[in-house]
């Protein structure tokens, strides 16, 4: 049988397109569903069958990528920010036995999914959007969520703003947003593709400003997933070229925050894929990595999108997440960390912290760690539900009293609440809750392990 043609896989087209040759001819069971399974996943996002659309050539030289060889695996380390039971303790003053005693306890970070400039979710189309599956409805008010920043009045650890689809520095009342947080008296967080930080500089002194407000705790996330410009775009599915743009804004925040003697905390994402995975994109980001003031550069592989049934997250798991991982784990050898002293600090999040096979218990303590409102304008149990797909997750519209809030945290921290209700609709617990809620079911008597 002669080979095929790569395939051209898109998140809206069907799969039975996505199976099917540039010669017409008709896909086979195993192949439909593999087609299936690769389409649902956002696990190969690029259009290789497509004449690629023009586009602005990139500063940045795009070689071919390599495989890299085989090295040992790389030290266990995780930054003190990742280490969630620790923090979940910490916000409990150490007494543990608070949980599921009535007591209302302010979560340890509120967070915004901002509605973006209320037209368009995102200027990226990411394959491995979590926010792809369902309706991106952008009701939310952003004078609202400044109304609630006022009125939780510090009363939360953090503030945090990125989405489930959405961009937050799309919204142009973010600055008044993050500012607002530091004058109540809470650390912000900001996740962000990256794209419009140079531009928001120019503007409106965004980067300045932050800087200049910024304390100890507070941070920004660049989600980039990719070392080179080409795999950018394919990784984001663009028509333009925002690599060098997004470094180029990095850049600028590290000048600025150099200059200013800013404590705010830097991180950048990187989420492998087909096009990012050679060794000329690793050794790339790296170097760029080391030449900014950052704290850490953290790899990791995509996993199933929310919204199906355990049993297609299984498939997947073995199908790519595990493969996908061990390849990464190799790749990555040469330049993980090997002290937690090294900055950047260079590590990798494997799939374990993913596993739905660890997801058997029925208690769920992420009510503890935070609390969602998202860009429907609704408050969600935590933030992996939070869009309309997972509307039965909705603990109310937005607040407008502390009365109102309270009642949601109230009901959010009920231990009569079994996650079993978000497992059955294909919902799973991010890395945070899945460990938090391992180590409670461990400690009570559940079956889980850590």
């Amino acid at each position: 049988m002669a080979q095929r043609p790569p395939m051209h896989l898109d998140p809206h087209t069907s799969a039975a397109v996505l199976a099917q040759d540039l010669s017409g001819e008709e896909p086979s069971e195993s192949e439909l569903e593999l087609a299936r399974e690769r389409a649902w996943s956002g696990q190969i996002v690029a259009l290789p069958t497509r004449k690629p659309p023009t586009v602005d050539q990139p500063v940045t030289k795009q070689p071919d990528t390599t495989r890299a060889p085989a090295a040992k695996k790389e030290a266990d380390f995780r930054p003190a920010g990742y280490d969630y039971l620790g923090i979940l303790k910490t916000r409990m003053n150490g007494d543990m036995s608070r949980l599921f005693n009535g007591e209302t306890v302010y979560p340890r970070q509120l967070e915004f999914h901002l509605a973006s400039n209320g037209k368009e979710p995102c200027n990226f189309h990411c394959g491995h959007c979590q926010g792809s599956m369902g309706e991106q409805s952008l009701d939310l008010d952003t004078r609202a969520v400044l109304k609630l920043i006022e009125l939780v009045d510090g009363r939360t650890e953090y503030v945090i703003f990125g989405g489930q689809y959405t961009e937050p520095t799309m919204d142009p009342l973010l600055l008044d947003c993050l500012l607002l947080v530091k004058k109540v008296g809470s650390s912000f967080g900001l996740t962000t593709n990256g794209s419009l930080l140079r531009s928001l500089e120019q503007n409106s002194r965004f980067l300045t400003q932050l800087c200049e407000a910024a304390e100890e705790g507070d941070y920004i996330t660049i989600s980039l997933d990719a070392g080179l410009p080409e795999s950018h775009r394919r990784s984001k599915i663009t028509d333009k070229y925002w690599f060098d743009e997004i470094i180029a804004g990095l850049r600028l925040l590290g000048q600025i925050k150099e200059a200013t003697n800013s404590p705010l905390t830097l991180r950048i994402c990187y989420l492998f894929n087909r096009w990012n995975m050679g060794v000329d994109e690793i050794e790339n980001i790296v170097s760029i990595a080391k030449s900014l003031p950052l704290a850490s550069l953290r790899f990791s592989v995509p996993y199933a999108l929310y919204g199906h049934q355990f049993d297609r997250v299984r498939r997947y798991r073995e199908r790519w997440e595990l493969p996908m991982s061990d390849q990464a784990r190799e790749l990555l050898a040469p330049y993980v960390s090997k002290s937690s002293d090294e900055s950047p600090y260079i590590f990798y999040f494997g799939p374990e912290y993913q596993d739905v096979e660890r997801m058997d218990f029925t208690k769920c303590v992420h009510g503890y760690y935070q609390l969602t409102v998202a860009a429907d304008g609704y408050v969600y149990r935590c933030s992996s539900i939070a869009q309309p797909l997972f509307a039965w997750g909705r603990l109310g519209t937005i607040p407008d009293s502390l009365d109102e809030l309270e009642a949601m945290i109230l009901r959010n921290q009920d231990d009569a609440f079994d996650c079993t209700t978000c497992f059955e609709h294909g919902a799973r617990c991010n890395r945070v809750a899945l460990e938090t809620n391992t180590w409670y079911d461990r400690i009570h008597g559940g079956d889980a392990a850590p």
